[in-house]
């Protein structure tokens, strides 16, 4: 396992380093740089192991493969020097849910309808797929509305750092999560070095506000998700569990604030920062919060009520502040949305402030009061 995080994590930040490289000299020569090196690297070793030529069978697939490779590598490598890491880093990490297709098309395996739904839903690997491209999703989105007030995020550590904090955060435990923050905002810092003294200041507090609000709070649903083991998934996975039992509650707030604000609101919350939140809004959150949690803590994790009325509460508090803490934002940003990624919603981040408030103190609920 920490040979396969450590790969992961050689392999995002390849993409960084390729990225410089490419705008430097061009796709082309960074893409033929880079096969030279690895060769006058892997050829040594291949020597000192005896050196032994393939099978022609073997050869060919090599060849074929070589091929693809190739092809991958130059259009990646140009991607990159036209598109912000982080968009390029996101559709890329749809790679295992397109391999499960092609395993039908090329090796002529039976993909049933059963697979698909838990590709996309149930299957933990492609669970952590959607997390990783959320997060640098988000980085990007923050980013941007950054720099409306002259604020420069150095996107490309936040995203490989992210993208680290989720894997290790699911493989290892809280622990490693920390480590691999703190680790993820001195090589932020240290990176910001290169662009001077000017706006220094600015620009870290806003890199290590980013890296707290998104790749940190974003790696618990990581932690929440390897409650059930490693492997696996399906409902009667504890993690999968977990995870809807979290996002559940959170829709659930969502729902009842806007049904009774919407019939009863009349005393507004906070008229300042978001006018149409009110106190019966709040109070109609609280109802459909606590009776979701009763539910399926009782229904789905098989747990004491008086834990659902706990994570009811906790849920509708922080999913409030969330909400409201993003709108702050966005209002000091002085933009509306924070990207329109998602088409007549907006940003991600302006569907995810509630399930990041949300998720930390979820899964230090269940963790103590239902998984032990």
């Amino acid at each position: 396992m920490l040979m396969a995080a450590l790969a992961v994590a050689s392999l995002a930040l390849m993409d960084a380093y390729m990225k410089s490289a490419a705008l430097a000299v061009g796709a082309l020569s960074a893409a033929w740089l880079r096969s030279l090196i690895a060769t006058a690297i892997a050829l040594p070793l291949w020597l000192a192991r005896g050196g032994r030529w393939p099978q022609r069978a073997v050869l060919t697939l090599h060849l074929q493969r070589s091929v693809v490779a190739t092809f991958m590598a130059l259009t990646f490598f140009y991607a990159i020097t036209k598109l912000p890491l982080a968009e390029a880093i996101a559709i890329s990490f749809v790679a295992p849910l397109i391999a499960l297709y092609l395993a039908r098309l090329m090796l002529g395996e039976i993909i049933r309808r059963e697979a698909i739904a838990a590709s996309l839903l149930f299957f933990k690997a492609a669970f952590m797929v959607i997390v990783a491209i959320a997060v640098c999703v988000a980085v990007w989105e923050l980013g941007r509305g950054f720099s409306a007030k002259g604020i420069d995020l150095p996107e490309e550590p936040l995203m490989v750092g992210g993208v680290v904090m989720v894997v290790v955060a699911y493989l290892f435990g809280s622990d490693a999560l920390v480590t691999a923050t703190a680790v993820t905002g001195l090589v932020t810092m240290l990176w910001l070095l290169r662009r001077g003294i000017e706006g220094y200041v600015q620009n870290a507090s806003a890199s290590l506000f980013t890296l707290v609000y998104v790749p940190f709070l974003g790696s618990f649903v990581a932690l929440l998700l390897s409650e059930g083991g490693l492997g696996g998934g399906g409902l009667d996975d504890d993690g999968v569990r977990g995870i809807i039992v979290f996002i559940g509650v959170t829709i659930a707030s969502d729902t009842g604030g806007y049904v009774a604000g919407v019939l009863f609101g009349k005393h507004p919350m906070a008229p300042v920062i978001s006018p149409k939140k009110s106190w019966e809004g709040f109070a109609g959150s609280m109802v459909f919060t606590v009776a979701a949690g009763i539910i399926l803590i009782v229904w789905l994790l098989d747990g004491d009520w008086w834990v659902g009325i706990f994570l009811g509460l906790i849920a509708v508090v922080m999913a409030t502040l969330g909400d409201l803490c993003e709108s702050v934002m966005k209002r000091d940003l002085g933009i509306k949305d924070m990207s329109q990624v998602i088409p007549g919603h907006g940003g991600l981040m302006d569907r995810l402030d509630s399930l990041l408030a949300t998720i930390a103190p979820i899964w230090l609920l269940l963790h103590h009061l239902v998984y032990r």
